[in-house]
């Protein structure tokens, strides 16, 4: 089903494959009852009319890479099949929940080798077995590598000092870094447990490039200095006027911003437009998560 990108089976293939299975394992159960039993005990398969999909989507993933897992143990080549899929979206969770059952320094290594270090990163940041000492070395010579590469663009772009550019990296980068895809949005969970050391690179890059008028921690500093609102209130609004997204009384629109370093307030970037709304509803919610992270990141 994962080859063929498919969520749903007929019931007809279902049986067939379900029949040959049950003889290989010596079974003497009819396939129908097999599938009844899965149906209706188990609750894994959902019936949608003549056919089947699993109750949830992750199932079938986890099996999937389970399953891959278990064909790389007897032939490491088999680990293969992944490869080409790297920067395919359909096959992402089944790669990191692979990643989770195995020994993924071969797996990082190939996907360093092919330019493929956010999907890189999320499987080192996803991999809690614990190894032997000297593994464990080596995957933390592995997360180096990733993240130097990962952040060379960001880097670039604020050494040329592209600031909107250096902007929409600075999203693309944390929004990979929780597991989403480009154009989804933030939530607070994601900001509340957003990885330190890639908060503080982001922020240490910020800080360095703009001559100390911008970052991550500079508006903590004037957040915390506003009151450290959590809430849409006036203390809010305070903070909102002191970085730059009030002017007037009036909460500024992203193509209002100026991107220069002289003319722009400090703490003004990066501005994160994806989970900080300028249109005067209240967002700030995302901002303040963000603000709290960094004050337990410095503990």
């Amino acid at each position: 089903m994962m080859h063929a990108r498919k969520e749903r089976v007929k019931r007809s293939d279902l049986l067939k494959a379900l029949n040959k299975y049950l003889q290989q394992q010596g079974e003497t159960i009819a396939a129908e009852d097999f599938l009844e039993q899965v149906v209706q005990i188990s609750e894994l398969l959902v019936q949608q009319e003549e056919e089947y999909e699993f109750a949830h989507l992750s199932f079938q993933e986890y099996l999937a890479a389970t399953e891959i897992a278990r064909l790389a143990q007897q032939q490491p080549s088999q680990e293969s099949q992944l490869y080409e899929r790297f920067d395919d979206g359909w096959w992402k969770p089944t790669i990191l929940l692979y990643a989770a059952q195995v020994n993924p320094t071969t797996l990082v290594r190939e996907m360093i080798r092919r330019g493929a270090f956010d999907l890189a990163h999320l499987c080192l940041l996803e991999t809690t077995k614990q190894f032997d000492p000297a593994l464990n070395t080596e995957l933390n010579a592995l997360q180096k590598t990733v993240s130097n590469t990962r952040y060379a663009k960001l880097d670039a772009l604020l050494k040329a000092q592209q600031w909107r550019e250096a902007d929409e990296e600075t999203y693309r980068l944390m929004i990979t870094t929780v597991g989403k895809e480009e154009g989804q949005l933030f939530d607070r969970e994601d900001l509340e447990n957003f990885p330190c050391e890639d908060l503080k690179t982001i922020d240490r890059l910020w800080v360095h490039y703009s001559g100390g008028k911008w970052g991550f921690s500079v508006q903590k500093r004037i957040w915390e200095e506003c009151g450290s609102p959590m809430d849409y209130n006036d203390d809010w609004e305070k903070f909102g006027d002191r970085v730059g997204w009030r002017k007037d009384d009036d909460w500024l629109s992203y193509s209002d911003l100026t991107f220069d370093l002289q003319k722009s307030l400090s703490g003004e970037f990066p501005l994160q437009l994806n989970f900080l709304s300028l249109a005067g509803e209240w967002a700030g919610g995302g901002f303040s998560s963000l603000a709290r992270r960094l004050v337990d990141c410095s503990r």
